[in-house]
């Protein structure tokens, strides 16, 4: 009886063990499955349908010829490398230097000013005040607007005040003992501490830094200044009016929905490059520092 328990209870492993990877080959699939028909429709040179392909009907690289033939294209990518690098560095740093004596509670104010970072967060002056205080200051049509307006942010300062609070205080009182003082606790007692919400600020911030064309659109005047995201804007907007006024051939359309895929690709391709490597750190950081009430 014993035996056959035993032997039951095996089956049911070994049932339990293939319906999970079934599961997952299945779930894999179905995340991989969009990212290989954008592919396919990107080398695609036939009028695409809907729904999902495993292979070109005819095959051809004129997309990515268009796409990459643009003469500012190499330009206006280093300028997004720039904006992200930078930018991203600079936020961690401001983000840093003002979540971490929000953390302490003995901190003059610090209720008050909390209170006031988190009203930035629902309120704000709107793009007109924005766009007077900007060329008041002389951020009109320089590289400087791409990457100081996003230096501070409210939420991460929250986010990395909390989990910085989660940090025993008995850290902090031992190196006072040991003669060291605010700064240096800082930075060798808390920052190597930080790594998990340091790769997920990061992630957050590079992927918004990335994506954002918006600012850039408005400020910057300068093609060789302007960013990789407004290019290809400009590229999808001039095929879909060329596709509108379309003479009736499916040419056009199949140029529009090629130019689509490719510039899907070259948008992504480095986020999904770079997350899988913070994405220890990026769950582990945002669990641990989600905003408390």
């Amino acid at each position: 009886m014993h035996n056959k328990e035993k032997g039951a209870l095996f089956i049911s492993d070994k049932i339990l063990i293939t319906f999970s990877y079934c599961f997952m080959v299945l779930f894999s699939i179905s995340v991989l499955l969009p990212f290989w028909t954008v592919i396919m429709d990107s080398l695609s040179g036939s009028a695409l349908k809907s729904g999902a392909r495993l292979w070109p009907e005819e095959f051809t690289f004129n997309a990515y010829k268009s796409v990459l033939s643009q003469k500012t294209l190499l330009v206006n990518y280093s300028n997004t490398l720039y904006r992200t690098i930078f930018g991203t560095i600079l936020c961690i740093a401001t983000t840093f230097f003002a979540a971490y004596p929000l953390s302490k509670k003995n901190m003059p104010f610090n209720r008050l000013l909390t209170y006031l970072i988190l009203f930035t967060m629902y309120f704000s002056g709107g793009l007109i005040p924005q766009y007077i205080l900007y060329k008041n200051i002389g951020l009109m049509d320089s590289r400087l607007v791409l990457i100081l307006p996003g230096m501070f942010n409210a939420y991460y300062i929250l986010v990395m005040r909390n989990f910085i609070s989660e940090i025993p205080a008995e850290l902090e009182e031992s190196a006072f003992l040991d003669g060291a003082n605010d700064f240096v606790i800082a930075v060798k007692v808390y920052l190597p501490l930080l790594l998990p919400i340091f790769a997920t600020i990061t992630l957050w911030s590079a992927v918004a830094l990335w994506n954002e064309w918006f600012t850039a659109m408005i400020y910057i005047q300068t093609q060789s200044k302007q960013v990789m995201q407004v290019l290809l804007r400009r590229m999808l907007i001039e095929a879909q009016l060329a596709a509108l006024y379309d003479d009736g051939t499916t040419v056009v359309q199949q140029t529009e929905d090629a130019i689509k895929a490719v510039t899907i690709i070259i948008t992504i391709l480095p986020i999904v490059c770079t997350y899988p490597f913070a994405q220890k750190y990026f769950i582990q950081g945002l669990t641990t520092g989600a905003v408390k009430g």
